[in-house]
């Protein structure tokens, strides 16, 4: 599917697509996928039931960034549905899920349908959601809207999302939204949405002095409104995490700590140099590109690359690369397809999507069968 994908997009000039007809088959495939795919049988995804355990803990007023799965302050509210389907490596682990996220996974919690499946549909409707201000975001920049094809019909999201329940469905509508104030020429909005980025998952901070500057840019005073919006929603969301006192970045810490996942370039310089001189040039990487970015950020549509720039150094240089972490870029493909210099990095992205999925071929190679995980 991947394959159909890329070539599909090769082949189709811009005018071709533009003169795509989104009420017909090809151009409503991307829905009726994702509904065949909340419709058929899913794989079992451990993240998704930590998502649920979170959950079930702030629903029933525990903080979860305070009490990891196996605290015994828990007793009471452990469940045998939940609490026996998460990975058990990882129960001793605060969460790293954001405030926003977690009211999220409360209210699937207590939802009538109940279980992944109440998971799986709100991050295919944050999918869908996505796609909509995405045509918003290309129509406010006179661009044309039908490139965001190029994200809707993407295989990875179906499977990240509708498939797997990654809760990086919650995070791409407001990633699309940043650039799109910014465009509209509403900063208190724009500061409000990195805000609620942020308190989704905690990665979204490196976009942060890229946002600011943008709104610095686009109007006097933008820069006042940006911080003011993004107060307004960082305070209030944050007080689960003041609550939680020093353990509230124990979570982060064991994720830094243990995860090492089909990075690119991290593992190497670890090898080579050490966890430190590895550490370093990410950072110095991370915060380069964001300031080449906020350098360049003078509108939404320079915004949006820049955003997808930055993640995509995050991605390059971090210790960890999942298959859904590629989705953060995948909002901003028509921005990078628009411009000349950046359709490189859009056509990179596009195929790093698809072969990002060869990551789930470790789960066939297990011990018995004397293979090496890859």
């Amino acid at each position: 599917m991947s394959l159909v994908y890329f070539f599909f997009f090769k082949q189709k000039t811009a005018y071709e697509i533009y003169q795509c007809d989104w009420s017909s088959d090809v151009c409503s495939s991307d829905l009726l996928a994702r509904a065949a795919t909340l419709a058929g049988p899913h794989r079992e995804n451990s993240d998704v039931w930590r998502y649920l355990w979170d959950g079930h803990v702030a629903a029933h007023g525990y903080n979860p960034f305070a009490h990891p799965p196996n605290d015994k302050a828990l007793d009471t509210i452990r469940d045998g549905l939940i609490y026996t389907r998460l990975n058990p490596a990882y129960n001793d682990l605060h969460t790293v899920y954001g405030p926003v996220a977690t009211a999220v996974f409360a209210l699937a919690t207590i939802a009538p349908t109940g279980g992944d499946e109440t998971i799986r549909i709100i991050m295919t409707l944050g999918d869908v959601v996505t796609i909509v201000l995405v045509v918003l975001l290309l129509r406010q920049l006179q661009l044309p809207e039908a490139w965001a094809l190029v994200y809707a019909l993407n295989p990875l999201l179906i499977d990240a999302f509708a498939g797997r329940g990654q809760m990086d469905g919650l995070l791409l509508p407001w990633l699309v939204l940043i650039p799109y104030f910014v465009a509209t020429r509403r900063s208190t909005a724009e500061g409000a949405a990195v805000a609620a980025a942020m308190m989704v998952k905690i990665v979204a901070i490196v976009i942060v002095p890229v946002v600011m500057v943008a709104c610095w840019r686009s109007r006097r005073g933008g820069l006042w409104h940006c911080v003011a919006g993004w107060l307004a929603v960082a305070l209030p969301a944050s007080i689960p995490l003041l609550l939680a006192g020093p353990h509230v970045a124990d979570g982060l810490q064991g994720y830094a700590a243990m995860w090492r996942t089909n990075a690119p370039l991290f593992p190497l310089v670890e090898r080579l140099a050490g966890l430190r001189a590895a550490t370093a040039i990410a950072v110095i990487g991370v915060v380069g590109t964001a300031l080449l970015a906020a350098w360049q950020a003078r509108d939404g549509r320079q915004l949006g690359i820049g955003l997808a720039m930055v993640f995509t150094a995050v991605l390059l240089l971090g210790p960890a690369v999942f298959p859904w972490y590629v989705t953060w870029i995948l909002p901003f493909l028509p921005l990078l397809f628009a411009a000349a210099a950046t359709r490189p990095l859009a056509w990179g992205t596009i195929a790093w999507s698809g072969a990002v999925l060869l990551w789930y071929l470790r789960f066939l190679v297990y011990a018995p069968l004397d293979v090496p995980h890859w």
